[in-house]
């Protein structure tokens, strides 16, 4: 009944990785009592990524990582009538070019089939919660490639990416007959955040936490809950919005910031969503309100729903 994670999963991410936090903290005070430069050095950098690992190992079960979900937060959450979100399942059209961006069954990469899988099975766990899916129609290639690159596509192959996700969601009862886009379901385009994406900066500038090198637009929080980003990067000096600025420009309202959202994802978006739960944290999110878990992409679609299934169900088990 791996008993480590069900220890482990009761804690908040930012106190399983203090070790790494208080080590970083004493290397960057060091340095600036010296007056040196406020960066890690690449074997620091090495040491604090470990470390962060190593706390983390404890909480992956059969491949899936639940370092950062508290579970039995989540369920009495539930149990008080909180509103709740889940977040999976985020394709990309560049996946889908080849079928004029429309998704079958048949035709699903095998990490938006384990995602498809995944909000099936929330929709079971949550079922008054609402589903969003936040399709990438604007980036050309995957991020897993390290190069995204923006990219307009044709507009008829947009429309079928978007209705085709809609007919996925329904095929599988994720989306019910009785609910309404834009109430129990958002299905959002990235390339529809871009001008949220300036209004997250605007917010983010008044508080002293964006600098500016010519198109450049990079988020700085010394005091980030992961001090590996302290310092990244919202907009490149091409111009180009990355992905976690547009991710995090979904929560501008309040009522974003109060949904307990639970997103579920390919493990090589890990680093993407640490970066977007930094700007959250700094949005006033609650680490009670926004748990992620991380999946092997390669994975047995039926094996990753299975295995959420248990750890969810020995939760469920706790009087």
């Amino acid at each position: 009944m791996f008993p480590e994670l069900l220890l482990s999963t009761f804690e908040p991410h930012h106190i399983s990785i203090a070790p790494a936090r208080r080590f970083a903290q004493k290397a960057l005070a060091a340095r600036h009592a010296k007056g040196g430069v406020l960066r890690f050095s690449k074997k620091e950098v090495a040491t604090i990524t470990a470390t962060m690992l190593d706390s983390e190992q404890a909480k992956i079960y059969d491949g899936i990582n639940f370092s950062r979900i508290q579970i039995p937060t989540i369920l009495s959450q539930r149990s008080m009538g909180i509103p709740m979100g889940f977040e999976t399942l985020g394709p990309y059209l560049s996946n889908y070019l080849h079928a004029d961006g429309i998704m079958t069954l048949d035709n699903l990469t095998n990490e938006d089939a384990i995602g498809l899988k995944l909000a099936r099975l929330f929709r079971g766990l949550f079922p008054d919660a609402h589903l969003v899916s936040l399709y990438d129609d604007y980036n050309r290639n995957n991020i897993q490639q390290d190069s995204t690159v923006e990219s307009s596509f044709n507009p008829a192959m947009i429309q079928n990416f978007h209705a085709s996700l809609e007919d996925l969601f329904r095929s599988q009862r994720v989306i019910l007959p009785a609910h309404e886009a834009g109430k129990d379901f958002f299905l959002l385009s990235e390339a529809a955040r871009v001008m949220d994406a300036d209004t997250l900066v605007r917010r983010l500038s008044t508080h002293g936490y964006i600098q500016r090198k010519g198109q450049a637009i990079i988020f700085v929080n010394n005091d980030a809950e992961n001090p590996l980003y302290r310092y990244f990067y919202l907009r490149t000096r091409q111009g180009r919005w990355l992905c976690e600025a547009l991710d995090a420009a979904a929560f501008l309202s309040e009522q974003n910031l109060s949904i307990v959202r639970i997103v579920a994802l390919p493990d090589y978006m890990r680093p993407q969503q640490d970066k977007v739960w930094e700007i959250l944290r700094v949005l006033g999110m609650q680490p009670s309100r926004y748990h992620n878990i991380f999946f092997d992409p390669l994975s047995d679609p039926y094996a990753v729903a299975v295995g959420v299934s248990k750890a969810f169900a020995i939760f469920e088990d706790i009087p």
